[in-house]
């Protein structure tokens, strides 16, 4: 059976054209033909195109038309030359060739822009920036006097990173700026531990000028540990004759530093707010200072909380289509309220939260002692935005699309994206409606529909369907819960007939829900994240098959050493349908593990359970861990190796499993942007007839 439809590069233009009133190529090439013309060299091909991209970003023009001035020029040179020199090429040059609108030609070579300027006026259509860098100054040894309470190891991550099998240039790369922030941030760390008289200072210096090694000898002077024994408070409330106070004394026990003491001012700030004192005033004393070291603090605070205040207006500017009793909703604070800061801030973070805005940004105006208004500052992101989606995967192999997303749909922060992907292997298309907020704080209402055709290992997979949901995030707990209702009519070319119906109409109410605790979501060190997902399928919900199935998985990051860090991964799902499967669970609904995220001796899907001639036919259950040690080498790219293992079920009475694979391999990483990129091989060292001895993986994002 053909696809329904396969996308074409040129109908894709030409559909864009026709609806967003675009330009043709042809067109675009004849303006570009016109236009005065930048180039950047001499620092790499993607170098100089960020540099090149970094000088138009500096105009703000970045389909520039009109000709270059030498004002343009001159900044452009400054800006190179600072550029460079923060890479750690503190000698460049910047060879300049500018063609005027007359056909002179314009050459400078500058260390100093500023000692040979440019002359005025100056109109040029063609400008040349060519960087000559030098060499790069970078830390050959650094040493550390008077260091005692972090390891030397640590210390020296403040300067560059370290732990890496590579110690390159690139990544200890030195400048004074670089060198000087760095011995502030280990000062700055001693100070938090409770060292506030810590100091970090130069000792010595060489730099070599003809090989650019810098060794330093950093002098560390960490002082008495300073802890807060006791901190007494008293609150003196105004509008009473005398004024009234109240005391209280806490016992402390902390080390002391001057972010604890912003802490603790703004914890003593916080009751106010909500009792309406905008104002609230906060003054701290060390009344006692015992001992040498440690040396013992025991603090006063006087809270004045200042005239109680009541919100006089909430005021919007800056919102053009957004409508102002919308906004209005978004924040909790009318006027006649008694004005809390801490709900004035949720009030900013709701809006900012609807994805509408560019920036939202607060302020108070003061129309007498007792009575405030509240405004907010907003600007409008665009109302459409298009991106070209592009990928590489060792099963999709090539993959590219485009997305198209709408803003602020009729004045209220509602969303609509449509993709439209092609990869060798899939064709499909997704529309996504979103209403921001629908049922209250941080919960989202949203419709979906899409359309997927896809050739998978052993079949081909067609659905499509839509359905509509909640997303409440739940902040305190770090998690999202979904819950949506899902109609899809499936069918599954040249699957096993005896395993489970090809096609079918499935009517469905999907539970997730995420929890996740770790430090960053594109390259996790430390923490943890568990997803849990339940799909309960019924004929009373408008299909015509009867199914429950539940899937969990999870990961924990823990660091070794600096540059290592172990990473565990585990999953497991299962599926059961009354009757008999082979009645109520369609074929395309059984797992199929295998791939770059689950065993990585498999391609995707290859994992699966297989008939007696060797085809896949899928699970009803699995069970899968993964272990993994990775490396850094450099600053970007690291080594991996792990250990994968799967077992599978092709009935659910086989649970936990029936039979299980185990994979080992190895991998490069590049770390970008948009996440790792990951090369890996994966070896299986137990396999089944029909099985491949190892697959290699070429991917973006973290495995699990």
């Amino acid at each position: 059976m053909k696809p329904f439809y396969v996308f074409k590069p040129w109908a894709l233009i030409l559909l864009l054209t026709a609806v967003l009133d675009l330009p043709f190529p042809h067109a675009l090439q004849a303006e570009k033909a016109d236009a005065p013309r930048l180039k950047v060299s001499g620092y790499g091909l993607l170098g100089g195109r960020e540099l090149q991209k970094y000088l138009r970003m500096f105009s703000a023009e970045t389909n520039r038309t009109k000709p270059f001035d030498a004002n343009f020029i001159e900044d452009g040179g400054l800006l190179l030359l600072s550029r460079v020199q923060a890479d750690g090429y503190l000698k460049p040059v910047i060879f300049l060739e500018a063609e005027t609108l007359t056909g002179e030609i314009i050459s400078r070579s500058w260390t100093n822009v500023v000692l040979d300027p440019l002359p005025r006026p100056l109109s040029a259509k063609k400008v040349h920036f060519s960087i000559q860098k030098g060499i790069r100054y970078f830390y050959q040894d650094l040493h550390f006097t008077g260091l005692s309470l972090v390891p030397e190891k640590k210390a020296r991550s403040f300067f560059y990173p370290s732990g890496m099998l590579l110690p390159l240039k690139v990544s200890r790369f030195y400048t004074k700026e670089k060198f000087e922030r760095s011995m502030g941030n280990l000062e700055e760390n001693l100070r938090r531990m409770g060292y506030e008289q810590a100091r970090v200072i130069l000792e010595s210096q060489e730099i070599n000028r003809s090989s650019g090694a810098v060794s330093s000898v950093v002098k560390v002077i960490e002082g008495p540990l300073v802890t807060v024994r006791s901190a007494r408070v008293e609150t003196q409330f105004s509008g009473s004759s005398p004024p009234q106070t109240s005391l209280s004394t806490n016992i402390i026990g902390l080390p002391f530093s001057k972010y604890w003491l912003q802490d603790f001012i703004y914890q003593l700030k916080l009751p106010n707010y909500h009792q309406g004192f905008p104002d609230v005033r906060v003054q701290t004393e060390i009344v006692r200072r015992e001992g040498t070291n440690p040396v013992h603090l025991d603090l006063q605070a006087l809270v004045i909380p200042g005239p109680k205040v009541k919100v006089a207006e909430v005021d919007f500017s800056g919102h053009k289509k957004s409508k102002t009793g919308f906004l209005a909703s978004k924040v909790p604070l009318k006027s006649g309220d008694l004005l809390d800061r801490t709900r004035a801030d949720q009030g900013r973070f709701r809006l900012a939260r609807l994805g509408a805005f560019r920036s939202v940004e607060m302020d108070y105006e003061v129309l007498s002692p007792e009575l405030w208004k509240v405004r907010y500052h907003l600007k409008e992101d665009k109302r459409l935005e298009i991106n070209l989606l592009a990928g590489f995967g060792s099963y999709e192999l090539l993959r590219g699309g485009v997305e198209l997303q709408r803003n602020n749909l009729w004045g209220r922060g509602h969303q609509d994206r449509l993709r439209l992907i092609q990869s060798m292997k899939s064709s499909s298309v997704d529309y996504l409606y979103t209403m921001p907020e629908f049922f209250g704080r941080e919960a989202d209402v949203f419709l979906n529909s899409s359309w997927l055709e896809r050739e998978e290992v052993s079949f081909t997979r067609q659905e499509f369907g839509g359905g509509a949901g909640v997303k409440k995030e739940f902040k305190k707990i770090q998690s999202d819960v979904i819950l949506r209702y899902l109609f899809e009519v499936i069918d599954t070319l040249n699957a096993d007939p005896l395993v489970g119906p090809r096609g079918a109409d499935v009517g469905a109410a999907i539970l997730e829900v995420r929890h996740d605790r770790q430090d960053n979501p594109l390259y996790p060190r430390k923490g943890y994240k568990l997803i849990q997902r339940i799909e309960a399928a019924s004929d009373y919900l408008g299909g015509d098959v009867n199914y429950q199935k539940l899937e969990f998985s999870g990961s924990v990051h823990h660091p070794l050493w600096e540059g290592q860090w172990m990473h565990y991964g585990f999953s497991h799902g299962i599926i059961n349908s009354p009757g008999s499967s082979r009645l109520q669970l369609p074929f395309g609904k059984r797992f199929f593990p295998g791939g770059d995220t689950t065993i990585r001796g498999f391609r995707q899907g290859e994992a699966a359970s297989r008939n007696s001639s060797g085809k896949l036919i899928g699970a009803e259950t699995y069970l899968g861990g993964n272990v993994e040690f990775e490396q850094s080498l450099t600053e970007k790219f690291s080594m991996v190796t792990f250990l994968d293992a799967m077992g599978v079920g092709d009935e659910l009475g086989d649970y936990p499993f029936a039979e299980y694979l185990v994979s080992v391999g190895a991998g490069i990483r590049l770390r970008t942007v948009l996440g790792p990129v990951r090369l890996e091989y994966g070896y299986n060292l137990r396999r089944r007839d029909h099985d491949p001895h190892g697959a290699i993986h070429l991917s973006v994002g973290f495995p699990f």
